[in-house]
């Protein structure tokens, strides 16, 4: 992974994680087209249909994050 990014993604999950301890949260999930595209410097969760949520989502916890979505789109 290029340096940039992976700076770039450091800095987006140290933001959510202090978003989560002000409010008190043990989980976020980002699963909206742009919030997927931030938090993932630039990932595409889309696939067609009429709907603001993509095939894909991210779960950001205190000490983890991962990629979620289903064995059919897993390999996209």
């Amino acid at each position: 992974m290029d340096d940039c990014i992976a700076e770039e993604l450091e800095v987006k999950l140290a933001r959510v994680r202090a978003y989560m301890r002000e409010r008190g949260l043990d989980a976020l999930i980002l699963r909206r087209f742009d919030n997927f595209a931030w938090i993932t410097a630039g990932g595409d969760n889309r696939c067609a249909g009429a709907t603001d949520v993509g095939v894909a989502s991210v779960l950001v916890t205190p000490d983890d994050q991962w990629v979620l979505t289903s064995s059919v789109e897993g390999r996209r």
